[in-house]
């Protein structure tokens, strides 16, 4: 039997299962705890998402917007349903094959162009009609939806992209061809989202260079473990 300590960490680490699916490499495994961390965290924010359509919701109805106010409501709806869903199909400790990662990206991302539809119907709906006070309360609720989603969103491939950019755009769209708009709206806009943006990318990178760290620090720990039992034995 070959008890050299000398064989490589990847060969190590490839041979370990991860989350009960065998190893396919660091980065499929970084892909799979993404995705736990990205659906943990949705999850958690849809009573945030509650609260936040509810007030919108009240505003369209208070200023009779009634078909606003309903497809508001409905959106919002498909958007805690489908966040649940996910948190509960893709959550930490369920074993995920490589494929079924993927799909689920795919899916995360499309629930996240849903979510940028439900705001763009809020900027384009109910913001240019409410009062002045509600409509700057409809501003802040849009820009506090977009910002906590980045702590998810960002996580999984294009998926802020879609949620941010129906509601950037509306609020640039409707600042620039609304009679109360101004071009200064439109161009705080434009740079909110590029801040969002940047900071979006790098919060991504820093979360994958935190979950690599720790994934080659297990596959250390597991090589030096292997080694003293070949050299024990």
């Amino acid at each position: 039997r070959d008890r050299s300590p000398s064989r490589g960490l990847g060969d190590v680490y490839k041979r370990q299962p991860v989350d009960g699916v065998q190893a396919d490499g660091v980065q499929a495994d970084i892909s799979r705890q993404l995705l736990h961390a990205a659906v943990s965290m949705a999850g958690d924010s849809v009573t945030s998402l509650i609260v936040g359509t509810s007030c919108v919701a009240w505003i369209a109805f208070d200023s009779g917007l009634i078909a606003a106010c309903l497809a508001i409501v409905a959106l919002a709806a498909v958007c805690a349903l489908w966040r649940l869903m996910m948190a509960r199909r893709y959550r930490a400790g369920v074993a995920i094959s490589p494929a079924a990662v993927q799909r689920a990206e795919r899916e995360f991302e499309f629930s996240a162009a849903v979510g940028g539809l439900l705001w763009g119907v809020v900027i384009l709906a109910v913001y240019p009609r409410a009062d002045t006070h509600w409509a700057l309360l409809v501003l802040l609720i849009v820009s506090g939806a977009i910002a906590l989603a980045a702590f998810f969103y960002a996580l999984i491939g294009r998926a802020f992209l879609w949620y941010a950019l129906v509601p950037v755009a509306a609020t640039v769209f409707v600042s620039i061809f609304n009679e109360n708009g101004t071009i200064a709206m439109a161009a705080a806009a434009i740079v909110y989202a590029v801040a969002m943006a940047r900071m979006s990318g790098y919060y991504r990178r820093h979360t994958t260079m935190a979950i690599r760290s720790k994934l080659e620090a297990e596959a250390a720990n597991r090589c030096l473990l292997y080694t003293s039992d070949a050299a024990d034995e």
